[in-house]
Formats: C-alpha cells, sequence, structure tokens
C-alpha cells in the first residue's frame, strides 16, 4: 500500500496547517508554527545534539501494515537507522551513524545516553545476511561516542554476543549497563542444578510469542553479565530513579494476570517490587481502554513521565502521562502514602492533546516517545503521530488510487477514508504553556521515534543493593534466600477477625482479637488456625519449539497443559508450616521465578492464586508484610504489600519489647519458654532460638507436609497432635515419589516436585483396593470387559479418550462437562432425547406429511459438570467427596450413597490436592517424552 500513497500527504504537511487539527488548543499551538527559516531559539537544547531513530514501519508479508505490538518487543523492518542533529532546529543537518553498520537493511531502537552526554547506546540490529538461510541475526547493544565518533558493539567476543537479544540498554551510575535480554544467563545455568534432564534453553514468555526478555547488567565492556531479574515474561525499559533504584517496566502474565506496570530493582537483583499500576483498575484510561505504562523515566521534582498505550491496534502510540509514584501505588489508591508534594492524584495527563487509545481515529495525534530534558524545564522530546486516512481518489473502483491526507477536513468526510499510519516526528513540547515545535518532519513509510538530548545529567546516587558482608554467608552456600512474612492473615488494613479472606473458610472458632491472641496456645489450639501450611512453587520455562539451540524442541499441544493452557507448567519447591500467629520464615531457592500459597490443615490452597512472580537474592532474605488483595474488608481500595514503602502497617507487630515471654509456650530444645526480641514474629523466633548450628533447620523446607506443634507448654494443655503427609503412603505409582531424589529426607535448592498426570494420577485410580478399587465402579466396562455404567457417570480408566485422543479418558471426564449416559440394547451410549428440528427462522420444520420433524440429541437437562476444578482442591467437588465435607463452606455434603471418605490415603489425597491447586496441568515437564505434540 505505501508504493501508492501520493505526495498529497506532504502537501498536508506544511506546518501552517498544524494548529487546525488540534482545535481545543489552538491558541497554544499557533505559536509552534515555524517562520519560514525552520529554525528559532531554543534555550537548553540548541547546544547539544539531538539523537533519534528512523525506522520502517512494520509490514507483513503481503507489504500491508501491521500493527506493532508491546509484547513482540524484537519485531524489526529492514531499514532502521540512529541519526544525530547538531541541536533541534529543523534545519540543522542530520547525519546517519549507523549506516555502516546496517548498510540501510538493519534496524535500531532504545536509545539512551550517558549521564556526561557523550555517549550514546541503543539497540541494533544488523543486515541480514542471508534472508533465505532461517538464522535470523540478533539485537546487539551498541555504543557511540560523540566526540571520538567511535560506534562498536559493547559485547565484542562473538561468543559471548551470541548468547541472546540484548535490547532496551541504561547507563548504571557506576558506569555499568542494565538491559534487557532473553540470554537469560542464570536461568538456564540452574536448569543444569535441577536434575530433571532438560536441556539449557531461553524460555518463552508466558504468551508463548517470543524468548522472555529480563534484566541483566554488564560492565561497559560487555563483561560480567549478571541477570537479575526472573519474570517469566518480558522486563523492559530500564532507567535509574535518583536514589539508584532501577526502574522498568513488567509484563505480568502469570496466571489470569495480562498488565504491564512499573516495578523497581536494584543493580544485585535485590529489593524486587511493584513501583505503580499492579492492580487493574489502573490501566482504565479512564475512556474504557486498557493500557500499558512504558518508557518509565524519573523527572526532576521526582515524579515519573511515562508513555501509556494499548498492547497494539495503535499504530504505535498512545498517551503521555505523569505519575506521582511517591505518593500513589494505584490509580483508586484514596490517600498519599507519603503525603509529599503532589497528593491529588496519582496520574495525570502530561499533555492537553486528546489522545484516543483505542483502534479508531485519534484525531489530535498520538505518542510513542518521550524524553524529558535535563535542564530543570519542563520540556520534552517526544514522537508525536498526526493522525493520517486513506482515500482513494479514483471514480474506478476496480483501480483504486490510495492518497494519503492528514485527518482535516474535506478528507475526513470523504466515505472512502480509512485510518492510515500516523505521520511520526520529532516535536519539543513544552509543558509550562503546552506549545510544540517540530524538530524533525515526518517522512513517507517511517516511524521517527526515540529522540534524546545529548546533554549532561544529575548522576544518580549509587545503590548496589545488599553489601555482601550483610548478606548469610550459610544460606549463599546453599544458594537460597530467606522469605519471611509477617502474618498470612494480613489484608492490607488494621482488622483481624480470623478470617482467611473472608468467604474463603469459616472463622477460627476461637475467641480471639489478634495474631498474637492467636498464638497462645490457651486461646487458640492449631486446628482452630484457619493457615497451617505454606506451599513455594517454582515456574517452568517453555522451550520454543523454532529454537535452534536445542536439539529437536517439543512442540507441545495444548492438551499438554490440561484444561487451562493459561496455567502454564509448574514445579512445587516444598512446604512449611505457618507459625500459630501466622508468620512464616522459610528457606527458597536463589535467583528463580516462584510464588506461594497457604494452605489449610489438609495442605489444600486457601485463597486466591498469587498473580506475580517473586525472587530473592543468595544470602537475602525477602520480606513481606502479608497476603495480596485489592479491597479491605470494608470494600475499600488497599495498599497492595509488596512495596515496601507503601505497605499498611503489618497488623502483626511481633513482640512487643525485647526479652518478651510469648505465653503458655515450651521450646523443646530448652524446655523453657520462648523469648523474643521486640518485633520479632513467632517465625523469626523459632528460627533464632534453635541455635547456630540449627537455625536453618527450623526454617528449611520438606517434600513433606509435616506438622509439629513446637510451641504448647505441655503444663498448660497437652501438645497438639503432630501428623504428616508423605509421598511414601502413595502405592502403586509408576514411579515411587513425583520430586527428585534424595528430595524427601534431604531438601536442598535443587529439590522440584513434578506431578504429572499419567504418571502420578492416573496409577492412583487404578490401584488395587479391592471393592474399593475406583477403577472397578468407576468404569464403563466390568471385569468381564462387558459395557457397564459407570457409578456417578465418571469413567476413571486410563484408556484414550473418544474425545480428546492425546489424553486418557478419565482426565477428560474429570475436567470437562459430559453427558449422561445409560446402557441400551447391551451398549453404553448418550441418553437422548426428542427435539423438533427448527428452521433458520426458528419455525418448526415439517416432514410429508406436515408433522413436526424430531431429532435425537443428548439430553441437556442430564449434562454433568466437571468434578474437579483448575481453580483447585477446595474448589473441586471431587475433593469434597474424598471428605464427605464441603471444604469450602465446612457444611456437609448431602448423605453418600456411598461413603468415599478413607478410600484414598491421606498421601494420595495430598498429591491429588497439591496437583489441583497449581492447576491440574497434564505434565509439568516439557520435555517428557510423553507430553502430548502438535
Amino acid at each position: 500500500m505505501l508504493n501508492k500513497i501520493s505526495n498529497s500527504l506532504f502537501n498536508d504537511l506544511n506546518y501552517k496547517f498544524i494548529p487546525l487539527l488540534f482545535a481545543p488548543v489552538i491558541f497554544a499551538l499557533s505559536a509552534c508554527a515555524p517562520t519560514g527559516e525552520g529554525s528559532g531559539a531554543n534555550p537548553g537544547v540548541e547546544e547539544f545534539p539531538i539523537a533519534y531513530v528512523k525506522r520502517k514501519i512494520l509490514l507483513d508479508n503481503n507489504g500491508n501494515i501491521e500493527q506493532p505490538d508491546i509484547r513482540e518487543p524484537l519485531l524489526s523492518m529492514p531499514g532502521g537507522d540512529l541519526y544525530l542533529k547538531s541541536n533541534s532546529s529543523i534545519g540543522a543537518v542530520e547525519t546517519n551513524i549507523t549506516s555502516s553498520i546496517t548498510y540501510g537493511m538493519g534496524d535500531v531502537k532504545d536509545v539512551n545516553v550517558s549521564y556526561d552526554g557523550k555517549t550514546l547506546i541503543f539497540s541494533l540490529l544488523p543486515e541480514d545476511p542471508d534472508p533465505n538461510d532461517n538464522i535470523d541475526p540478533k539485537w546487539d547493544i551498541y555504543s557511540y561516542n560523540r566526540i571520538t565518533n567511535e560506534l562498536k558493539r559493547v559485547i565484542e567476543s562473538n561468543i559471548l554476543a551470541k548468547e541472546g537479544d540484548d535490547i532496551a540498554p541504561h547507563f548504571l551510575p557506576d558506569g555499568r549497563i542494565v538491559f534487557s535480554s532473553n540470554r537469560q544467563s542464570k536461568s538456564r545455568a540452574i536448569l543444569l542444578d535441577e536434575s530433571l534432564s532438560k536441556p539449557q534453553f531461553s524460555s518463552q514468555d508466558e504468551d508463548d510469542r517470543t524468548k522472555a526478555l529480563v534484566l541483566h547488567v554488564m560492565n561497559f565492556d560487555g563483561n560480567n553479565i549478571e541477570q537479575i531479574s526472573f519474570n517469566q515474561s518480558h522486563d523492559l525499559d530500564p532507567s535509574v530513579l535518583s536514589d539508584g533504584r532501577i526502574l522498568f517496566s513488567r509484563w505480568d502474565r502469570m496466571n489470569n494476570n495480562n498488565a504491564i506496570s512499573l516495578y523497581t530493582v536494584l543493580p544485585d537483583g535485590s529489593q524486587l517490587q511493584p513501583y505503580y499500576g499492579t492492580h487493574d483498575q489502573s490501566h482504565d484510561d479512564g475512556n474504557g481502554n486498557t493500557v500499558q505504562f512504558l518508557q518509565p523515566r524519573e523527572l526532576s521534582d521526582g515524579r515519573i513521565i511515562a508513555l501509556s498505550r494499548p498492547y497494539s491496534d495503535t499504530f504505535g502510540g498512545g498517551d503521555i502521562v505523569i505519575i506521582d509514584g511517591k505518593n500513589f501505588v494505584d490509580l483508586n489508591q484514596t490517600t498519599a502514602v507519603n503525603q509529599g508534594a503532589f497528593t491529588t492524584t496519582a496520574l495525570s495527563k502530561a499533555t492537553v492533546t486528546d489522545v484516543q487509545n483505542n483502534d479508531g481515529l485519534s484525531l489530535e495525534g498520538r505518542y510513542s516517545s518521550v524524553y524529558p530534558l535535563n535542564d530543570n524545564s519542563n520540556r520534552m522530546l517526544v514522537s508525536k503521530g498526526l493522525c493520517q486516512i486513506d482515500i482513494n481518489s479514483s471514480t474506478d473502483i476496480t483501480s483504486p488510487v490510495i492518497e494519503t491526507h492528514l485527518c482535516i477536513e474535506p478528507y475526513l468526510s470523504d466515505s472512502t477514508a480509512t485510518p492510515a499510519y500516523p505521520a511520526y516526528g520529532i516535536w519539543l513540547y513544552n509543558r509550562d504553556d503546552n506549545t510544540e515545535k517540530p524538530v524533525v518532519i515526518a517522512e513517507p513509510g517511517m516511524m521517527i521515534s526515540n529522540a534524546v538530548a545529548m546533554q549532561p545529567s544529575t548522576r544518580p546516587a549509587l545503590n548496589l543493593g545488599t553489601p555482601d558482608a550483610e548478606l548469610d554467608a550459610a544460606l549463599k552456600s546453599e544458594n537460597v534466600g530467606l522469605l519471611h512474612i509477617r502474618s498470612v492473615y494480613d489484608f492490607g488494613d488494621s482488622s483481624f477477625d480470623g478470617c482467611f479472606f473472608d468467604n474463603d473458610l469459616d472463622c477460627t472458632t476461637a475467641t480471639v482479637s489478634s495474631v498474637l491472641a492467636l498464638g497462645d496456645p490457651m486461646q487458640a489450639t492449631a486446628a482452630q488456625r484457619p493457615a497451617r501450611f505454606i506451599r513455594i512453587v517454582k515456574a517452568v520455562g517453555l522451550p520454543d519449539d523454532n529454537d535452534p539451540d536445542l536439539t529437536d524442541p517439543p512442540d507441545l499441544s495444548n492438551r499438554a497443559f490440561g484444561r487451562s493452557r493459561r496455567l502454564g507448567m509448574k514445579e512445587i519447591i516444598g512446604y512449611s508450616q505457618v507459625q500459630p500467629d501466622g508468620s512464616v520464615r522459610v528457606k527458597v531457592p536463589a535467583d528463580i521465578a516462584f510464588y506461594f500459597e497457604i494452605l489449610d490443615k489438609n495442605a489444600h490452597r486457601i485463597g486466591p492464586r498469587h498473580e506475580n512472580w517473586l525472587q530473592v537474592n543468595k544470602g537475602a532474605t525477602l520480606e513481606c508484610t502479608g497476603c495480596h488483595t485489592h479491597t479491605t474488608a470494608n470494600n475499600e481500595p488497599a495498599l497492595p504489600h509488596g512495596r515496601s514503602d507503601a505497605e499498611a502497617p503489618s497488623i502483626n507487630p511481633g513482640a512487643p519489647y525485647d526479652g518478651y515471654t510469648y505465653a503458655n509456650t515450651e521450646n523443646p530444645a530448652t524446655s523453657s519458654p520462648y523469648f523474643a526480641s521486640a518485633g520479632d514474629t513467632m517465625a523469626e523466633v523459632i528460627a533464632r532460638s534453635q541455635g547456630a548450628q540449627s537455625v536453618y533447620t527450623a526454617i528449611t523446607p520438606s517434600i513433606n507436609v509435616a506438622y509439629t506443634d513446637d510451641w504448647t507448654d505441655p503444663a498448660a494443655r497437652a501438645k497438639d497432635t503432630s501428623f504428616s503427609f508423605d509421598y511414601s503412603g502413595l502405592s502403586g505409582l509408576t514411579t515411587a515419589i513425583p520430586s527428585t531424589s534424595p528430595c524427601e529426607t534431604a531438601w536442598d535448592y535443587t529439590c522440584r516436585i513434578v506431578i504429572n498426570y499419567q504418571e502420578h494420577i492416573q496409577p492412583i485410580w487404578e490401584v488395587d483396593r479391592g471393592v474399593n478399587t475406583c477403577t472397578s465402579c468407576h468404569s464403563a466396562v466390568d471385569v468381564a470387559d462387558t459395557p457397564m455404567q459407570p457409578a456417578a457417570q465418571l469413567d476413571l480408566r486410563g484408556t484414550v479418550s473418544d474425545d480428546q485422543p492425546q489424553q486418557v479418558q478419565s482426565y477428560r471426564e474429570l475436567f470437562f462437562a459430559d453427558d449422561f449416559q445409560e446402557i441400551v440394547g447391551g451398549i453404553l451410549t448418550d441418553k437422548l432425547v426428542p427435539v423438533p428440528v427448527l428452521d433458520g427462522n426458528g419455525d418448526p420444520v415439517l416432514d410429508g406429511n406436515g408433522n413436526p420433524r424430531f431429532e435425537d440429541i443428548p439430553d441437556p437437562a442430564l449434562t454433568l459438570s466437571p468434578s474437579m476444578s483448575t481453580n483447585g482442591a477446595r474448589a473441586s467437588r471431587f475433593m469434597h467427596k474424598m471428605y464427605e465435607t464441603n471444604l469450602n463452606t465446612g457444611v456437609p455434603l448431602s448423605t453418600p450413597t456411598v461413603d468415599h471418605t478413607n478410600m484414598l490415603t491421606p498421601a494420595e489425597l495430598r498429591l491429588i490436592a497439591e496437583w489441583l491447586d497449581i492447576g491440574a496441568q497434564y505434565f509439568n515437564n516439557p520435555f517428557d517424552p510423553l507430553a502430548p505434540e502438535n
């Protein structure tokens, strides 16, 4: 289509027309039109070079325009380069500084500048020497020094450079570079430690679009590359705040989450936490459009300027917003966190342009990049796309002539008008008076964007993270960190009612008013505490089925994931106890993406699934106030947990003073009461009280789910009964336990529980239990292979499913709706009912005698709902049946025809429950040879 664009577009782009495009701000923008000489006074930037990128507009294989998509940051078209102008005037001569590498057939993006204003760093994709060899060139990070005129690739080693695509570089205060890369250096190395027979590979993002790009740091010479973030989808656009923290855009795509929000992390990978926008309502632009936050940079007043745009369908453009992140963490937050200078609103528009974040026309234009000037002014270099439409100027409909015009009359009223790619150029926008001045004029078929000024800027504070001397050496040697949760009953307000997420299960029967009282053995027994265990769950990276680095990579079918592809695959790291006051202190492997689940006495998850990946450094402690929730008990906006400076005070204050004695407790190691320092949670106390040699034993997770009463003073009352759900009770499995050996007896950071349905769950239905063997009743044939009606219409055989040959019959019956079946003429068949045949108008179809015609269909009144749910054990009717109790409410079920309690062992119930809680995947190892493939 682009080759049909007429020159009428650039007649429209005569900038004397620009004020007419924006009626609401016509007077403010009238000063923007150039006076004819193409230049003008521009204090603060005229003496500094301006760098920017010209990139070809994306086209598909048929030459049609392809919408840029944030979720595919590696997409490119041959024909992008980096340009330099000596100043910001239109008439300044521009120089292509990358043509010696790209030869006009490469691409460039993500430009940033050093703090002294002398060096540019950017992402460059070289030309493809052989477009037909199925070997694509990769994105590399380049630097350009304007003083020495030196242009070079930062990572000089070809071997090292080939390990992944590297984009979005930004200088750290110490001269190193933080960037986003799919090389996933630490994640690949950990694969070799896990003993799961997996090769090294970089995993796909959770949308299965491309390899996940996560944050790394390296020296300016390209050495000492370290991965510092472990998201399972993209971490993009890093910049550095004045306090030395790295601010970046994180794509949270875990489970049902799908948003790009702002996060911070330190250069060593510690203190990863959300900064702004992690609640869904923050992504509503007020007009019903869902937007994401990109290109965040700190302004001189401490607020954040960022691009706000949908994932796609807006031609790569959106709006520019200013976020008061120091006081607000979400859009609907009712009170400011720090009561700083900006307390009126969390988010405001940076321009007066009426941007439309939808797939229609945005008459006043859209923005694709923003760069605030470092001169204490309110000016910024922006890439602005002027609205354009395509018009068919031919009267011959068989031979259209497409002309592209600005969105002005008379073209807007033309009946053939359709949206066209905006005319993106570089402008200097002044927020003091809402005027903008053209810097680089738009060109046909090009997106001109990513402009920066090569001017000096204030170097941020150097904040490298936790000093090595402050890290726990013993934990470092084990390749683990600590997770410390002050209270799993903490939901962002000051209330405590002994419940867990209110509607999930009954409140405790103990009459207590605080977590300290809940921890008193004389005020609450273990059975009266809703939260009993914590489960640590790890992400499973998925390979690209076309990854050239892998030999015969699996091309997984959706059936490999089971009922829900969205839940991905998961591994369980281990379990630990929740202490009586609701606190947790437990080891977790370092440098992995994980989350946790809180469990009841049966080791079933209570509360919703976690929707964000966590990480912890070796020897460090990740501290959480409590568990995530989006609203308080009063249904008011709550401060999210996870951001250390924005959390509400925990409902668990810990010990009230040094030397505090927990009431009615006795330390088994000393036969004396537990003593605590001021502020200590019970989890901290029990770990510290074990002594230097065994301190970590108390907080080491286990593959088994075990409870021991470590608190109650037997002189006060009898200790609560100990119990354990061990895999050793799983008889009949084709493998002894679904975990890596020897983890059942000696946990370490490499331990993984990997549950595959055919290997670990299906054998439970087939274990010989005599008359209680599951498949003796729940089968479509009897022992003589004669058809029979399965008990409860549930067939638990491991035969290939009639509905889906890549899964077995039992899995389909457990998770998918089914028709009621009966024996007719010795054959098991769907129960059918006659229904009238209707025509396209909904009227009955008549036979030759004028009577309505009927057809037999499965009886819709008898359609059976699935007995298992990917929402977890407590949401599954199957598990209720195993306990003959409604697990969600505690209300007993109706009197059972067959009592299923005690038919399965506690270990088997534990295995089924944990598998349901993590998503009921068909397979949790993408490299398992039995996993279904396309």
